[in-house]
Protein backbone atom coordinates (compact mmCIF):
# COMPACT_ATOMS: atom_id res chain seq x y z
CA UNK A 1 0.00 0.00 0.00
CA UNK A 2 2.38 2.26 0.48
CA UNK A 3 4.45 1.54 -2.54
CA UNK A 4 1.15 2.47 -4.28
CA UNK A 5 0.64 5.83 -2.36
CA UNK A 6 4.42 6.31 -3.61
CA UNK A 7 3.78 6.20 -7.31
CA UNK A 8 0.74 7.65 -7.55
CA UNK A 9 2.06 10.93 -5.51
CA UNK A 10 4.77 10.84 -8.22
CA UNK A 11 2.32 10.62 -10.79
CA UNK A 12 0.14 13.57 -9.99
CA UNK A 13 3.41 15.73 -9.30
CA UNK A 14 4.62 14.82 -13.39
CA UNK A 15 0.58 15.83 -14.51
CA UNK A 16 0.72 19.12 -12.54
CA UNK A 17 4.26 20.02 -14.27
CA UNK A 18 3.03 19.17 -17.82
CA UNK A 19 0.14 20.78 -17.22
CA UNK A 20 1.93 23.88 -15.54
CA UNK A 21 4.42 24.15 -18.23
CA UNK A 22 1.68 23.97 -21.48
CA UNK A 23 -0.34 26.75 -19.01
CA UNK A 24 2.84 29.02 -19.01
CA UNK A 25 3.92 28.52 -22.95
CA UNK A 26 0.16 29.37 -24.21
CA UNK A 27 0.75 32.23 -21.66
CA UNK A 28 3.89 33.13 -23.29
CA UNK A 29 2.81 32.83 -26.98
CA UNK A 30 -0.66 34.99 -25.62
CA UNK A 31 1.36 37.39 -24.69
CA UNK A 32 3.42 37.86 -28.15
CA UNK A 33 2.29 40.64 -30.60
CA UNK A 34 0.43 38.99 -33.57
CA UNK A 35 2.67 40.39 -36.55
CA UNK A 36 0.47 38.50 -39.18
CA UNK A 37 -2.93 39.82 -38.20
CA UNK A 38 -1.94 43.49 -38.40
CA UNK A 39 0.52 42.54 -41.98
CA UNK A 40 -3.46 41.50 -43.52
CA UNK A 41 -4.89 44.75 -41.88
CA UNK A 42 -2.61 46.73 -43.25
CA UNK A 43 -1.90 45.20 -46.73
CA UNK A 44 -6.23 45.30 -47.45
CA UNK A 45 -5.94 49.14 -45.92
CA UNK A 46 -3.28 50.18 -48.96
CA UNK A 47 -5.31 48.02 -51.31
CA UNK A 48 -8.23 50.11 -50.51
CA UNK A 49 -6.26 53.37 -50.64
CA UNK A 50 -4.66 52.99 -54.13
CA UNK A 51 -8.11 51.42 -55.76
CA UNK A 52 -9.16 55.27 -57.10
CA UNK A 53 -5.71 55.86 -58.63
CA UNK A 54 -5.76 52.87 -60.15
CA UNK A 55 -8.91 53.32 -61.68
CA UNK A 56 -8.26 56.89 -63.05
CA UNK A 57 -5.63 55.18 -64.86
CA UNK A 58 -7.92 52.43 -66.58
CA UNK A 59 -7.99 53.45 -70.36
CA UNK A 60 -10.71 54.56 -71.83
CA UNK A 61 -10.82 51.31 -74.09
CA UNK A 62 -9.51 47.76 -73.89
CA UNK A 63 -6.74 47.26 -76.00
CA UNK A 64 -7.88 44.11 -78.33
CA UNK A 65 -5.18 41.47 -79.17
CA UNK A 66 -4.74 42.70 -83.32
CA UNK A 67 -3.41 46.24 -82.07
CA UNK A 68 -0.33 44.17 -81.31
CA UNK A 69 0.01 44.18 -85.17
CA UNK A 70 0.49 46.27 -87.95
CA UNK A 71 -1.88 47.61 -90.06
CA UNK A 72 -2.52 45.33 -93.09
CA UNK A 73 -2.00 46.83 -96.63
CA UNK A 74 -5.16 47.31 -98.33
CA UNK A 75 -4.92 45.41 -101.48
CA UNK A 76 -8.75 44.32 -103.61
CA UNK A 77 -8.87 40.93 -105.04
CA UNK A 78 -7.55 41.16 -108.27
CA UNK A 79 -9.43 37.96 -109.53
CA UNK A 80 -8.88 35.26 -112.22
CA UNK A 81 -8.89 37.33 -115.17
CA UNK A 82 -6.13 39.82 -114.45
CA UNK A 83 -3.92 36.60 -115.11
CA UNK A 84 -6.22 34.85 -117.30
CA UNK A 85 -3.73 34.02 -120.04
CA UNK A 86 0.07 32.71 -120.09
CA UNK A 87 3.05 32.05 -122.70
CA UNK A 88 3.75 29.39 -124.49
CA UNK A 89 0.75 27.47 -123.97
CA UNK A 90 0.78 27.75 -120.62
CA UNK A 91 -3.42 27.37 -119.35
CA UNK A 92 -4.87 29.23 -116.33
CA UNK A 93 -6.38 26.42 -113.73
CA UNK A 94 -7.53 28.37 -110.80
CA UNK A 95 -7.48 31.33 -109.13
CA UNK A 96 -7.00 31.54 -105.16
CA UNK A 97 -7.53 33.79 -102.47
CA UNK A 98 -5.40 32.42 -99.09
CA UNK A 99 -6.30 34.03 -95.35
CA UNK A 100 -3.47 33.34 -92.96
CA UNK A 101 -2.45 34.26 -89.66
CA UNK A 102 -0.65 37.68 -89.36
CA UNK A 103 3.22 37.20 -90.17
CA UNK A 104 2.86 33.91 -91.58
CA UNK A 105 6.05 33.50 -93.82
CA UNK A 106 4.03 32.95 -96.52
CA UNK A 107 2.49 36.26 -95.93
CA UNK A 108 -0.93 37.18 -94.22
CA UNK A 109 -2.90 37.48 -97.65
CA UNK A 110 -1.93 35.84 -100.63
CA UNK A 111 -3.56 35.72 -104.23
CA UNK A 112 -2.23 33.11 -106.22
CA UNK A 113 -3.10 31.67 -110.12
CA UNK A 114 -2.04 28.41 -110.96
CA UNK A 115 -1.19 27.63 -114.59
CA UNK A 116 -0.75 24.14 -116.71
CA UNK A 117 0.98 23.38 -119.51
CA UNK A 118 1.30 19.64 -120.32
CA UNK A 119 3.24 17.80 -116.89
CA UNK A 120 4.58 21.42 -116.24
CA UNK A 121 2.91 23.12 -113.36
CA UNK A 122 3.67 27.03 -112.75
CA UNK A 123 2.48 28.82 -109.51
CA UNK A 124 1.61 32.84 -109.60
CA UNK A 125 1.22 34.20 -105.74
CA UNK A 126 1.22 38.10 -104.90
CA UNK A 127 1.72 37.79 -100.85
CA UNK A 128 1.46 40.89 -98.34
CA UNK A 129 2.32 42.59 -96.16
CA UNK A 130 5.77 41.92 -94.89
CA UNK A 131 7.20 44.39 -92.07
CA UNK A 132 10.51 44.25 -94.70
CA UNK A 133 12.46 42.43 -96.95
CA UNK A 134 11.52 38.44 -97.26
CA UNK A 135 13.19 35.88 -98.50
CA UNK A 136 11.08 33.20 -100.16
CA UNK A 137 13.73 30.66 -100.65
CA UNK A 138 13.50 30.39 -96.49
CA UNK A 139 9.97 29.21 -97.14
CA UNK A 140 10.48 26.73 -99.24
CA UNK A 141 14.00 25.37 -97.74
CA UNK A 142 11.88 25.04 -94.33
CA UNK A 143 9.18 23.13 -95.75
CA UNK A 144 11.44 20.23 -97.50
CA UNK A 145 12.71 21.57 -100.66
CA UNK A 146 16.71 21.90 -101.81
CA UNK A 147 17.13 25.22 -102.70
CA UNK A 148 20.54 26.14 -104.88
CA UNK A 149 22.05 28.12 -107.32
CA UNK A 150 20.48 31.20 -105.70
CA UNK A 151 21.29 33.96 -107.21
CA UNK A 152 20.45 38.19 -107.69
CA UNK A 153 19.76 39.55 -111.24
CA UNK A 154 18.10 42.58 -112.58
CA UNK A 155 20.53 45.07 -110.92
CA UNK A 156 24.12 45.00 -109.98
CA UNK A 157 25.37 42.10 -107.42
CA UNK A 158 27.72 43.34 -105.36
CA UNK A 159 27.92 40.24 -103.27
CA UNK A 160 25.52 41.63 -100.33
CA UNK A 161 22.58 39.97 -98.53
CA UNK A 162 20.47 43.07 -99.58
CA UNK A 163 19.65 44.66 -102.59
CA UNK A 164 17.49 47.84 -102.54
CA UNK A 165 16.66 50.37 -105.73
CA UNK A 166 14.73 52.86 -106.17
CA UNK A 167 11.36 52.99 -108.30
CA UNK A 168 12.47 52.46 -111.47
CA UNK A 169 10.63 53.09 -115.36
CA UNK A 170 11.93 49.21 -116.50
CA UNK A 171 11.12 46.80 -114.65
CA UNK A 172 13.87 44.78 -116.06
CA UNK A 173 16.09 47.04 -114.08
CA UNK A 174 15.02 46.22 -110.61
CA UNK A 175 16.30 43.53 -108.18
CA UNK A 176 15.38 39.96 -108.08
CA UNK A 177 15.80 36.47 -107.54
CA UNK A 178 16.54 32.98 -109.21
CA UNK A 179 16.68 29.99 -107.23
CA UNK A 180 16.64 26.33 -108.16
CA UNK A 181 14.38 23.88 -106.53
CA UNK A 182 14.31 19.96 -105.77
CA UNK A 183 12.32 17.70 -103.55
CA UNK A 184 12.57 13.86 -103.26
CA UNK A 185 8.74 13.56 -104.08
CA UNK A 186 7.51 16.94 -106.06
CA UNK A 187 10.38 16.88 -108.34
CA UNK A 188 12.65 19.79 -109.92
CA UNK A 189 11.51 23.56 -109.56
CA UNK A 190 12.79 26.88 -110.65
CA UNK A 191 11.78 30.04 -107.98
CA UNK A 192 11.85 33.97 -109.13
CA UNK A 193 10.56 36.47 -106.68
CA UNK A 194 10.73 40.05 -106.28
CA UNK A 195 9.70 42.68 -103.50
CA UNK A 196 7.71 45.95 -103.76
CA UNK A 197 7.84 48.53 -100.74
CA UNK A 198 5.10 50.83 -100.16
CA UNK A 199 7.20 53.81 -101.32
CA UNK A 200 7.66 51.89 -104.44
CA UNK A 201 11.16 50.70 -103.80
CA UNK A 202 11.90 47.12 -104.97
CA UNK A 203 13.91 44.69 -103.27
CA UNK A 204 15.39 41.39 -102.25
CA UNK A 205 17.75 39.31 -99.40
CA UNK A 206 19.36 36.44 -99.29
CA UNK A 207 19.60 35.34 -96.28
CA UNK A 208 22.16 32.45 -97.12
CA UNK A 209 24.68 35.02 -97.32
CA UNK A 210 23.88 36.52 -94.15
CA UNK A 211 23.08 32.51 -92.07
CA UNK A 212 26.59 31.37 -93.78
CA UNK A 213 26.37 27.68 -92.94
CA UNK A 214 23.87 25.59 -92.63
CA UNK A 215 24.17 25.26 -89.17
CA UNK A 216 23.81 29.17 -89.07
CA UNK A 217 20.57 28.67 -90.91
CA UNK A 218 19.13 25.79 -89.04
CA UNK A 219 19.56 28.45 -85.83
CA UNK A 220 17.82 31.11 -87.85
CA UNK A 221 14.83 28.63 -88.54
CA UNK A 222 12.39 29.44 -86.22
CA UNK A 223 13.66 33.48 -86.21
CA UNK A 224 11.36 35.96 -88.03
CA UNK A 225 13.45 36.65 -91.33
CA UNK A 226 12.37 39.69 -92.41
CA UNK A 227 15.14 42.62 -93.07
CA UNK A 228 13.74 46.10 -91.78
CA UNK A 229 16.27 48.55 -92.43
CA UNK A 230 16.61 52.28 -91.55
CA UNK A 231 12.85 52.95 -92.62
CA UNK A 232 10.29 50.45 -91.94
CA UNK A 233 7.87 50.01 -94.10
CA UNK A 234 5.65 47.02 -95.49
CA UNK A 235 6.25 45.09 -98.32
CA UNK A 236 4.68 42.97 -100.88
CA UNK A 237 6.43 39.81 -102.38
CA UNK A 238 5.54 38.20 -106.02
CA UNK A 239 6.72 34.98 -106.45
CA UNK A 240 6.56 32.64 -109.39
CA UNK A 241 7.37 28.99 -109.29
CA UNK A 242 7.61 26.46 -112.05
CA UNK A 243 7.50 22.69 -111.57
CA UNK A 244 8.67 20.38 -114.60
CA UNK A 245 9.89 16.82 -114.01
CA UNK A 246 13.37 16.37 -115.46
CA UNK A 247 14.19 20.39 -115.23
CA UNK A 248 14.21 22.93 -117.35
CA UNK A 249 16.67 23.59 -120.15
CA UNK A 250 18.20 27.06 -121.18
CA UNK A 251 15.64 28.25 -123.49
CA UNK A 252 12.76 27.39 -120.69
CA UNK A 253 14.54 29.37 -118.10
CA UNK A 254 14.76 32.27 -120.35
CA UNK A 255 10.88 32.02 -121.33
CA UNK A 256 10.28 31.76 -117.89
CA UNK A 257 12.17 34.90 -116.60
CA UNK A 258 10.80 36.96 -119.26
CA UNK A 259 6.98 35.79 -118.20
CA UNK A 260 8.04 36.49 -114.28
CA UNK A 261 9.22 40.48 -115.36
CA UNK A 262 6.42 40.69 -117.91
CA UNK A 263 3.60 39.45 -114.61
CA UNK A 264 5.78 41.39 -112.36
CA UNK A 265 5.25 45.12 -114.12
CA UNK A 266 1.45 44.33 -114.64
CA UNK A 267 0.97 43.22 -110.68
CA UNK A 268 3.37 45.64 -109.49
CA UNK A 269 1.90 48.61 -111.89
CA UNK A 270 -1.45 47.73 -110.20
CA UNK A 271 -0.10 47.76 -106.73
CA UNK A 272 1.31 51.07 -106.61
CA UNK A 273 -1.93 52.32 -108.37
CA UNK A 274 -3.46 51.13 -105.25
CA UNK A 275 -1.23 52.27 -102.43
CA UNK A 276 -1.03 55.54 -104.04
CA UNK A 277 2.13 55.83 -105.69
Amino acid sequence: FSLSMILSFDQWIAFMSIRRRTRAKQETLDSQPRWHHKSFMMAGMMTLALLPVQWMKMPDKVPQLTDGFSADLEMSELGRDFLAEGPNGFKLVEFERVLRVPDDPFGHHSQMWRFSRGNTEALISLNYPYRGLHDACLCYRYTGWNVQDELIFGSVDTGDEVVVQQPSDSWVDTPAVRANLSHPLEGEAILFYSMLSQSGKTGVILDSRKLGTASGQLSGRFQNQTFQGSDPEQWIQLQMVALQPGGFSEPELEQLETWFRNVQGKLFKKCSEELGQ
